[in-house]
């Protein structure tokens, strides 16, 4: 019955050191530097191969593990019939029990949803900065009809500079 740790930073501006250090205490430890978004996570196949019945995989946060609720399931399902227990250090979860399983699925359901919350404002962001240019060119547009119809005069056409025109009044 090992204690496995698992450690992962996302971007190279980010440090491994209070991780390790969390986990220090593991048997062996696993670390990664890749964005959790990545589909392909060595050190985590390996971490998941490496572990045993009876064993338990230790990680500081949900989010250092999983990319999605679909992943940590997926994550789930391998230790679970790995008869792998799972313990999550900063969010207390020891899967280990009953009342642990059901914290790591509750905390798993909020953790994807925070990560849409992110995700739904860059959307917006996105297809607005789509968009804007050509709501610029049309509000230009009723800009311009808007000052004709205010101001008819200014676009009147003066013929004073036509020969053989009468001057205007």
């Amino acid at each position: 019955m090992a204690l496995v740790g698992y450690a992962r930073v996302s971007s190279v501006g980010q440090r491994l050191d209070v991780q390790v250090a969390k986990l220090q205490h593991c048997d062996k430890l696993f670390q990664e530097q890749t964005s959790g978004s990545t589909v392909t996570r060595p050190r985590l196949v390996d971490c998941l191969d490496y572990v045993r019945e009876g064993d338990t995989l230790v990680v500081t946060r949900l989010d250092r593990l999983a990319r999605s609720t679909w992943h940590l399931c997926q994550i789930a399902e391998i230790l679970a019939r790995k008869r792998v227990h799972l313990h999550v250090l900063d969010q207390s979860i020891d899967t280990s029990d009953a009342t642990g399983r059901l914290l790591f699925h509750m905390l798993g359901a909020i953790a994807q949803f925070e990560t849409e919350l992110w995700v739904d404002p860059i959307n917006e962001i996105e297809i607005a900065q789509r968009f804007i240019p050509r709501l610029n060119h049309h509000q230009n547009n009723l800009s311009s009809h808007l000052h004709r119809l205010q101001h008819p005069a200014s676009y009147l056409v003066r013929n004073d500079h036509l020969p053989n025109a009468r001057p205007s009044s």
